[in-house]
């Protein structure tokens, strides 16, 4: 930023250079970069507080399917999103293939056949 400002106020790079103790290169590059802040693509269709409820509904009960939490969402907080985006938001919270099922247990008969 004080690099920056040095430029507009017409410092030369040599004299920017010594000043910050830095290379030439340092302040070319600083002062060439274009400014990032202003965000392009699509807006995001949650907030960061619907990613958080996302993630507390998968968390409290992780055997609720992505379409499940999207259906959730849409009748208690009428966000409507897709399922794909739900996931999305659960992966960027490393909540990575929640498993929608319990495993049946194996039946005694064919425990006891498999063991033969």
């Amino acid at each position: 930023m004080a690099i920056i400002r040095g430029r507009q106020m017409g410092l030369d790079m040599p004299t920017l250079a010594k000043q910050f103790k830095t290379s030439k290169s340092v302040i070319w590059a600083t002062s060439n970069t274009p400014n990032l802040s202003k965000a392009t693509g699509r807006p995001l269709k949650t907030s960061s507080r619907d990613d958080r409820i996302i993630v507390r509904m998968s968390k409290k009960n992780p055997r609720l399917t992505s379409t499940d939490i999207n259906s959730e969402l849409k009748d208690r907080y009428g966000v409507q999103v897709s399922k794909d985006t739900v996931k999305r938001r659960l992966r960027h919270a490393l909540l990575f293939r929640r498993r929608p099922v319990n495993k049946p247990m194996i039946p005694e008969k064919n425990r006891s056949a498999r063991l033969k």
